[in-house]
């Protein structure tokens, strides 16, 4: 019983999430369309949600292939119970291994972002990775306000957001602040 209330709550929350972000709440309730949903909110570019989704939703069947290729090479091996069973056994288990460290770290890396999102701190961001449902709810019916993420951070991650007129320089004196070269202002700016 207080799971499915939990649920309930959790699906609320979500709904308010994508309504304070400017998108119909009912899209929360679809399957697959919620997450899109959830990295536009986020601001990544439709072909990193492509890959995204592609990386989501392909996990079980690269874990069948992953699978039978261990067995294929095991039976390059010669077959027999090295062949046979030893090789595909270490190969798949060290290679499917690796897809759930992907996801949790594709996890922090999306929860981190909504967390920008919506103009919360860093604490914020680990709450919403290890507590996801909770701080859903606390995003959703609390008083969070939807800001978006800066232009750069929107377009590409490790690019640092700069002025119009350079870096500014802290000290006091009436000379010009010194100007660095803006990387990738080329590209922000379309030229």
């Amino acid at each position: 019983m207080f799971s499915t209330l939990f649920a309930i709550a959790t699906i609320v929350a979500t709904w308010k999430l994508f309504e304070k972000a400017g998108y119909d709440g009912w899209k929360a309730l679809i399957p697959v369309y919620n997450l899109y949903i959830l990295l536009k909110i986020c601001r990544f570019a439709d072909s990193a949600i492509l890959w995204i989704l592609i990386a989501v939703f392909c996990l079980p069947i690269a874990s069948v292939m992953i699978i039978a290729s261990a067995f294929a090479v095991g039976a390059a091996f010669g077959g027999g119970a090295i062949g046979y069973v030893a090789i595909p056994t270490f190969l798949s288990i060290s290679l499917i291994a690796l897809l759930p460290i992907a996801s949790f770290a594709l996890h922090i890396y999306i929860m981190a972002r909504l967390a920008k999102a919506f103009g919360q701190s860093d604490a914020f961001a680990v709450g919403l990775v290890l507590l996801t449902p909770i701080f859903i709810m606390i995003l959703g019916f609390g008083e969070a306000k939807y800001q978006g993420l800066s232009q750069s951070t929107a377009m590409d991650s490790t690019q640092t957001a700069m002025p119009k007129d350079g870096p500014q320089t802290s000290n006091k004196s009436k000379s010009t602040p010194k100007t660095q070269p803006k990387i990738g202002d080329d590209w922000v700016n379309g030229k």
